[in-house]
């Protein structure tokens, strides 16, 4: 504590400070803004999604749509195994980092494959759903994360990827879980499979699926910008600290 109150910084005189403190100010209104104009984005596009889905009347179960098929492989105890797993409220799947297969629990992994749809059975009743992309083709996850090849005949995987992703689906499976505890609520697949979802026409699917896509896009860009903003706040931050504002 001595050590970091006997530290010298350069301070420029007060008419400096403000000047460079009314830059800062204004440049972080602007950010400001910018956020919200991101989150209002957020907002538009989930509305967007249920004016889209909501008002479909044909419906049907999910087993309508899918079908179980896990790939279980063994865990070699000399593996290494690139692992994953599925942030809630349809957020999709995320990289764990690899792990040696004498360091896991687990005695065998389930595979992914590009186009199945997975969700995880203990968080389920929270959105963690999603449909594999082909970066996570042979990905490995534990046996508590079902996967389900899409019947095409019946359901469109682009549209099907939406749908993992839509709260409207959440919140039919959050009666769903058995247990005890809001943190312990399993959605077995049963009861997953159980669940009815909007399903028209494969063609009406896939309209239904662009719209999404293209609003998805967009909002996809807003998230990789705010990555930008943030490292803009940081940059502005030491160009005023080392005099160059």
């Amino acid at each position: 504590m001595r050590s970091f109150e006997n530290i010298e910084v350069e301070v420029p005189d007060i008419v400096e400070q403000r000047r460079i403190a009314d830059k800062l100010d204004g440049a972080n209104l602007q950010l400001m803004h910018y956020n919200s104009l991101r989150e209002r984005s957020i907002r538009i596009a989930l509305q967007h999604a249920d004016a889209l889905l909501q008002p479909i009347e044909s419906r049907a179960p999910l087993s309508t749509a899918l079908d179980p098929n896990s790939d279980f492989v063994e865990v070699d105890p000399d593996g290494i195994y690139q692992t994953a797993g599925i942030l809630n409220r349809g957020r999709g799947l995320f990289r764990r980092p690899a792990i040696p297969g004498r360091d896991t629990k687990y005695t065998r992994y389930n595979r992914l494959h590009t186009s199945q749809f997975v969700y995880s059975k203990l968080f389920g009743w929270e959105g963690s759903l999603a449909v594999v992309p082909s970066d996570f083709e042979g990905v490995h996850v534990s046996h508590e994360f079902p996967t389900f090849d899409i019947d095409h005949s019946a359901a469109d995987v682009e549209y099907m990827g939406h749908l993992a992703r839509w709260p409207g689906l959440h919140n039919a499976l959050k009666d769903k879980g058995t247990g005890m505890g809001s943190r312990r609520q399993r959605v077995n697949v049963d009861r997953l499979l159980a669940t009815e979802i909007p399903l028209p026409s494969l063609p009406q699917q896939r309209r239904i699926a662009q719209q999404l896509t293209t609003v998805g896009s967009a909002v996809e860009l807003g998230t990789k910008q705010t990555a930008h903003v943030a490292a803009l706040r940081i940059a502005l931050l030491n160009a005023a600290f080392a005099g160059n504002l």
